[in-house]
């Protein structure tokens, strides 16, 4: 989350703070009263108490809550766009029927717009679940290329 970001949210919730507060904060030239840590304990989806865990203990501590709090997010968004996706799945499957009987059915127009139909209609939920895990593992192998560099000179 950014600067300007959390701000905004801290605004929201009635604490007058700007990018630069959270930035003053996060050099440590800035005390956070309860009211405020409770406040961004919330926003940050943690606790007050996290914030008094020091070192490598906070660290592994934020790491853990960061990646679940990401992980719960990224399922719901899930959830919901396959919920929309069915929909649209429906809806566009109604149209394509209804224009499948119509006069204009062989018009260029109409006849470009039916397979174009016809190739979303075959797009599934299953479908963007596989091709999210293709990407995350092509990411992966992009990342394990850059941890370990050939010899030859790439990087």
């Amino acid at each position: 989350m950014s600067q300007s970001e959390l701000g905004r949210r801290m605004a929201a919730l009635g604490w007058p703070w700007h990018p630069q507060t959270v930035q003053r904060v996060e050099a440590n030239q800035r005390k956070v009263s309860i009211g405020e840590a409770e406040a961004l304990a919330g926003i940050l989806d943690t606790s007050v108490q996290m914030f008094m865990t020091i070192g490598r203990e906070a660290a592994l501590g934020y790491g853990l809550g960061t990646s679940t709090a990401g992980i719960h997010n990224a399922w719901q968004q899930i959830v919901a766009w396959t919920g929309v996706l069915g929909f649209r799945r429906r809806q566009l499957d109604t149209t394509v029927g209804e224009a499948e009987r119509s006069p204009f059915k062989d018009s260029e127009h109409i006849a470009y717009l039916l397979e174009e139909a016809r190739e979303a209609l075959a797009m599934t939920a299953e479908g963007a679940v596989a091709a999210g895990l293709a990407e995350d593992e092509e990411m992966l192998a992009e990342l394990q290329a850059m941890r370990h560099p050939s010899t030859e000179g790439e990087w």
